[in-house]
């Protein structure tokens, strides 16, 4: 760091960290100080640091090299670097002043979806959003918060109108308890969270077509096999760990495999349209099985959940995500260190259910915005990225 002491400051002193350069062959220290930041001169001063706290001696600071044109040239040289330097300052606060005005913009979009008070108030906000879109998100950083407001939305009965003609959640459950009574077999860590219990309390309001019920009351869970080496037997087959699973899809470039007994093979097998769950690494993560890995295995680290009836599982994907972004879903962890979603949490997660007719409507339409979100992100990606290609190209043309 060098400066340059005003004129105006009056008596001073310095300590033993602060070297203390007069010019003598300079016609200011101005052009001394434009001498040692320019990129030569830091370059030399970088060099010459030593030790753990990376200091300069007096005798490192004398023997630096600087260039020592005229000192007419000098002048115009000080002269030069400070209409620059007041260019960039003017550019630096019209660049606040654009920015104060962005964020001001989104927080006010932002603000305008989240109170729409029904499906068509969002439709026109999103509309006004996607209007003004280049003025208010300018980095991936803006769009992140809009894909919690989507799941948000979806999430309060806001983000598709609700149907009369639907058939009601009470129906669907009668439906799901009918399922659960065919096919019993509901892993033990699930069973005192499924049996009959009073409506919980969600955390927000919903329509009043929808009914809080907990996770366990509309899906069969249960975790992988474990991997035990004294249990390493029968055929090798590939599994998925809590790396393969991302939040929507499944990272398929390194799987790896683990012997298994067929008769094993029921419990921890995926099949099209199971959500898979992370129970440690990030708690909650989840994607749903599709073509690309059905027919593996899931070791312990991860649940496999099948929704009953007709419960949409991309539904439920949504719920997790909404639930791990706002931190609702951290309360049902164990761990001091590490934490876990075991069974029994997984299966006291609140889940806000819409009749199912509803919850397609309402994935459709996530789907939908999170599309228009992507493309947004990717855009943004690719003009930082030019935006990066052309300064590097401008300051190598500047170093020829």
């Amino acid at each position: 760091m060098v400066g340059v002491v005003p004129p105006d400051l009056g008596e001073a002193y310095i300590n033993q960290h602060i070297a203390l350069a007069r010019p003598a062959l300079l016609e200011s220290a101005e052009y001394l100080a434009i001498a040692f930041m320019s990129p030569m001169g830091l370059s030399q001063l970088w060099d010459r640091q030593r030790g753990i706290k990376n200091s300069l001696g007096l005798d490192d600071i004398r023997t630096a090299a600087i260039p020592v044109p005229p000192l007419a040239e000098q002048r115009r040289i000080v002269a030069r670097v400070d209409e620059l330097m007041g260019l960039l300052d003017d550019l630096e606060r019209t660049q606040d002043r654009r920015e104060r005005t962005r964020v001001a913009a989104r927080h006010s979009t932002l603000d305008a979806l989240r109170s729409a008070a029904s499906p068509e108030e969002v439709d026109a906000a999103w509309e006004r959003f996607a209007e003004r879109v280049d003025e208010m998100i300018c980095g991936t950083e803006d769009v992140e918060p809009l894909r919690h407001l989507v799941l948000e939305l979806a999430l309060r009965g806001r983000l598709v109108p609700q149907d009369p003609n639907d058939e009601p959640v009470s129906t669907l459950l009668e439906r799901v308890a009918t399922a659960r009574s065919a096919n019993p077999a509901v892993h033990p860590s699930h069973t005192s969270a499924s049996n009959p219990r009073p409506e919980p309390m969600g955390p927000h309001p919903i329509p009043a077509s929808w009914r809080w019920v907990f996770f366990a009351q509309i899906t069969e869970a249960r975790l992988g096999k474990m991997l035990d080496k004294a249990n390493n037997t029968g055929h090798l087959r590939p599994y998925l760990r809590n790396a393969n699973v991302q939040w929507y899809r499944f990272d398929t470039e390194h799987i790896k495999e683990l012997r298994i007994e067929d008769a094993q093979l029921d419990d921890c097998t995926v099949r099209i349209g199971d959500l898979v769950v992370c129970e440690g690494g990030e708690p909650g993560r989840s994607a749903v099985c599709d073509q690309s890995i059905e027919g593996m295995v899931i070791q312990k680290a991860l649940h496999r959940v099948r929704p009953i009836a007709d419960i949409s599982s991309w539904y439920l994907a949504h719920v997790l995500r909404a639930a791990s972004s706002d931190g609702r879903l951290a309360e049902h962890f164990t761990g001091a260190t590490i934490k876990h979603l075991t069974g029994r949490s997984l299966a006291s997660v609140l889940v806000p259910l819409p009749p199912a007719a509803e919850q397609y409507r309402i994935v459709a339409r996530v789907s939908e915005l999170m599309d228009v979100l992507d493309r947004l992100e990717a855009r943004l990606v690719s003009e930082r990225s030019a935006q990066t290609a052309f300064a590097a190209a401008a300051v190598h043309h500047l170093d020829a």
